[in-house]
């Protein structure tokens, strides 16, 4: 009987997570930041009276474009588990190395907090079709605590590498 190579993830790989460390806090706080200057700018325009950008945003095309635009960041919101799941199993297999796997984390953590962002973007091109506030509200407070729910820390990338890779 063969027994299986089973890879041991412990003190060498967070020794090279350590080293990457600064770097993953550097991109996590760039896209926590990124919508809430959408919030900011929002709000500035806000107190400068602007009202909308399209005067019948009830109507017609831009009805539809904001029910698009709606439904993406409620569905990346919900659907956040989801999604990262399918990209942690397509970028992660078992018998990775220890170089290969930091790599495709730090690509992880980039595409998901990207697509995390697309909540914001979205709310904030509501915000200049109808002059809503209130919509790019919600959707920064979801994006920015799931982006807390992304925080790249040692124990949390060791977790999900033991869960994931059993």
């Amino acid at each position: 009987m063969k027994k299986e190579k089973k890879i041991n993830y412990s003190e060498e790989l967070e020794k090279h997570y350590k080293v990457i460390q600064r770097k993953l806090y550097l991109i996590w706080f760039f896209y926590l930041i990124f919508p809430i200057c959408f919030f900011l700018v929002s709000y500035s325009l806000k107190k400068n009276s602007f009202t909308n950008l399209v005067e019948n945003y009830e109507e017609g095309i831009f009805r539809i474009i904001q029910y698009i635009l709606f439904f993406i960041g409620v569905g990346i919101a919900f659907f956040y588990d989801g999604i990262t799941n399918f990209l942690w199993k397509k970028n992660f297999q078992k018998d990775i190395s220890e170089e290969k796997l930091l790599i495709r984390y730090k690509f992880y953590l980039f595409y998901i907090l990207f697509i995390l962002d697309l909540i914001g973007l979205s709310g904030f091109i509501g915000f200049l079709i109808c002059g809503n506030i209130m919509w790019l509200e919600i959707f920064v407070i979801l994006n920015v605590f799931l982006v807390f729910k992304c925080f790249p820390s040692c124990p949390r990338f060791l977790n999900m590498i033991y869960k994931k890779t059993e």
